[in-house]
């Protein structure tokens, strides 16, 4: 049977678009809002705090489940068990670390106590991708596709409930959100063991325990990476909440805009997530893995410009929509992180291909560079331009990360480079800030109309000069 993987991916963004808009500024914006920017950027300092230490609870178990099961489906049967009690006994060490680190970073107690529920949202998330990924090794890809957004649409449901019929949020607080979040989450877990069912019968409990000390072994080439990827994507929020003494406010803006970052990355997060599985099973057909490659950036690239240029056009007016507080500076660290995106929804493509062949030297000793411009720029900027700083920081380091990871994926698989593609990029942004610019600049009228407008002829454009492909499932099928 053959899958395509346009008809896949398709189907993860056209649900993704569906619910996650709706999460994401009817549940996610308006929770901020109603927390205000010094409490919910405490709670943003806090979990990204939490974040740096999730290589204790994932040594790279997860990727490498995903590349070692897509090649070859009857591991599932043997290495399930063994991933799910390694992660289980890693649970424990997990927050026993994160608790020790807080008080050696002399946290107070009330943070403490947060941390402690921050952690368990994190397990639950943890376990909740991990048993869900496994539907994609399998090559399930459109029920890992439904099971996405379960998360999002059980907070949507309780949120809506709360804040829009009840219409009570006056004693809502942090707390009540994490919970909430602990709810949606456990649901992903009972639905995504629920569609597993039918292999789980046939589940290898033998050598149980002996073989969680070979798989952690096997899997820490991925940790490594996955270690050095959250040192310098999470460390931002981080060094915004322990270098400046202002109660959290500058790392709450700078949430503000990294929740519209996230929210993209999520939709780019969604091409990684299920080429992983297609690069896995295809790496010995070079073509296949070229034309893969090519598919993928066609779908991604003008999406992403897209976003670019509607945040540095509009930046300003979406956040005085979105966010009660919200004004130009909100504006301006929106536009810096969402070219940060344009990079990242590349590196999706180019640093899953060097995921999935497993040689990571080169692309380890990237990020190492990578953490110490981060950090470099972070502690010198932060303390001089606050959250601005922090997304000038990002994006400096993003655009390093994509540079190298070219560099890498060409070195392991040789992918010619395509002129035809660059082209079309550049003349499709050309007319794309064209348009923007007219639109935004010279015609008077709701500012939301001419935002849409201008989206849907840039759109057009990217199709009209050949660089978005409506008919990618001609291109490549991945056999499952």
């Amino acid at each position: 049977m053959l899958k395509s993987f346009s008809f896949n991916i398709i189907l993860l963004l056209g649900i993704n678009l569906i619910i996650k808009p709706i999460y994401i500024f009817g549940v996610d914006a308006q929770v901020q809002n109603v927390l205000g920017e010094s409490e919910y950027g405490t709670y943003f300092g806090l979990f990204s705090f939490c974040y740096l230490f999730q290589v204790v609870l994932d040594p790279g178990l997860q990727n490498y489940n995903i590349t070692s099961v897509s090649k070859d489906n009857s591991l599932f049967y043997k290495q399930f068990p063994k991933v799910v009690f390694s992660k289980a006994l890693l649970s424990l060490l997990f927050g026993g670390t994160i608790l020790l680190a807080a008080y050696l970073f002399n946290y107070s107690e009330e943070n403490i106590q947060l941390l402690a529920k921050i952690l368990s949202l994190q397990v639950f998330i943890s376990f909740a991708l991990t048993i869900r990924t496994n539907l994609s090794a399998l090559g399930e890809y459109w029920k890992d596709s439904l099971i996405s957004v379960v998360d999002k649409l059980v907070l949507i449901l309780i949120i809506v409930y709360l804040f829009y019929v009840l219409k009570d949020s006056s004693n809502f607080n942090i707390q009540d959100w994490i919970n909430y979040q602990l709810i949606a989450f456990g649901a992903v877990i009972l639905i995504s063991t629920l569609s597993l069912l039918p292999h789980l019968r046939q589940l290898d409990f033998n050598n149980l325990f002996s073989g969680i000390k070979s798989l952690i072994k096997s899997s820490l080439p991925f940790a490594l990476v996955f270690l050095l990827m959250t040192l310098y994507t999470k460390m931002d929020g981080v060094m915004l909440y322990r270098l400046l003494d202002d109660n959290g406010q500058e790392a709450g803006i700078y949430a503000a805009g990294f929740r519209l970052y996230e929210a993209c990355n999520m939709f780019a997060f969604l091409f990684a997530s299920l080429l992983l599985p297609m690069f896995s099973a295809q790496l010995k057909n070079t073509n296949q893995i070229k034309s893969l490659c090519e598919s993928a950036l066609r779908l991604i690239v003008p999406f992403a410009l897209v976003a670019v240029i509607a945040s540095i056009f509009y930046g300003e007016a979406i956040m005085r929509l979105i966010y009660v507080e919200g004004n130009q500076y909100y504006g301006q660290i929106l536009a810096i992180l969402m070219c940060s995106f344009f990079m990242v929804s590349l590196s999706y493509v180019y640093g899953t291909l060097i995921t999935a062949t497993a040689k990571l030297k080169w692309f380890n000793i990237s990020f190492i560079i990578g953490i110490l411009i981060n950090w470099s720029l972070n502690y010198y900027l932060i303390p001089l331009h606050g959250a601005y700083g922090a997304a000038i920081a990002t994006l400096v380091t993003q655009s390093f990360i994509i540079f190298s990871q070219l560099l890498i994926s060409h070195s392991l698989i040789p992918l010619v480079l395509n002129s035809k593609l660059i082209m079309q990029t550049t003349l499709a942004a050309s007319v794309s800030i064209f348009i923007f610019y007219v639109l935004s600049n010279y015609v008077t009228g709701n500012w939301i109309l001419y935002l849409s407008l201008s989206i849907i002829l840039s759109l057009l454009v990217s199709f009209l000069v050949g660089l978005l492909r409506f008919d990618i499932a001609k291109m490549v099928q991945i056999k499952a």
